[in-house]
């Protein structure tokens, strides 16, 4: 009987011998290839910053060159794509990736190139309705322009419209801040500002500073943040 026993040991042995090796190497592939998926992004971008600082100095040679200066030049790319954006006068790379570059909902210039990551927001400011909009694909809310000096206005008064752009009609149900439960704290001097005006941003940013004139003389900062592809707005309040 102990013969036997030992006759069947080794052909075991192998037999998991080689499970551990395929489930280790299995294991390996699956952490391998986003990795190896990163690295060839990153390179990707890497050679896109190049060519478009390539492009950015061919332009400059030729528009310093004369009226009849002419200058060919070909992009070479395998990932992600190019193309002009006429509403900003720039040429764009575009892909879609998991690298980590940059980091998302940021945004950095270097020398001509404007590197960014979840851009989509845009924030100007809406004249006929006296108030600072930000949009995205999905969504866009106006919070009203106003100063210290405009005297005494309530928090529930900041937002003057949000509209979802999937349904076309507006979704604002209400909205109104105040402090440690105390509802006279909603009301006082306000004053907004709008934090970056741009037509791509990675989130758009309006600031509310809040004079109370209560018996603390509260104050305090309502911010508005819109990211790309969201359909609500985050709202922080903050002491000073």
């Amino acid at each position: 009987m102990s013969d036997f026993r030992k006759g069947i040991s080794p052909l075991i042995s192998y037999v998991l011998l080689t499970g551990v090796i395929i489930a280790a190497t299995t294991s390996i592939l699956a952490m391998g290839y986003p990795l190896l998926n990163e690295m060839r992004d990153t390179t990707s971008i890497q050679q896109a910053i190049n060519t478009l600082n390539e492009v950015d100095s061919a332009i400059r040679d030729t528009a310093s060159g004369g009226t009849y200066t002419t200058r060919t030049f070909r992009i070479m790319h395998k990932r992600g794509d190019y193309f002009f954006d006429e509403d900003n006068n720039a040429i764009v790379y575009e892909i879609d990736t998991e690298s980590t570059i940059i980091s998302p909902h940021t945004s950095t210039d270097l020398g001509p190139i404007t590197l960014s990551s979840n851009t989509g927001v845009g924030a100007s400011i809406d004249d006929e309705n006296s108030c600072y909009l930000l949009e995205n694909d999905v969504t866009e809310v106006c919070i009203s322009q106003s100063e210290f000096d405009d005297g005494e206005s309530d928090t529930s008064d900041l937002i003057v419209y949000w509209d979802n752009k999937d349904i076309s009609e507006e979704v604002f149900g209400g909205f109104e801040v105040f402090v440690n439960n105390d509802e006279s704290t909603s009301s006082g001097e306000i004053q907004t500002r709008l934090s970056e005006k741009d037509g791509d941003l990675p989130r758009g940013t309006v600031e509310a500073e809040v004079r109370n004139a209560g018996p603390n003389d509260l104050e305090y900062t309502v911010t508005f943040e819109l990211y790309p592809d969201s359909d609500f707005v985050k709202v922080d309040v903050s002491g000073t």
